[in-house]
């Protein structure tokens, strides 16, 4: 997740910060048991 949103998270700062950590959170949520690499 962080690697495609990098760019646009350094560039809005904070709320491009705070939607990544959104992202990450909701996708370890789902509990898949697939490994984020």
């Amino acid at each position: 997740i962080e690697n495609e949103y990098g760019p646009e998270e350094w560039e809005i700062g904070a709320p491009g910060k705070a939607y990544t950590a959104w992202a990450a959170d909701m996708a370890v949520s789902l509990g898949t048991g697939v490994p984020w690499i």
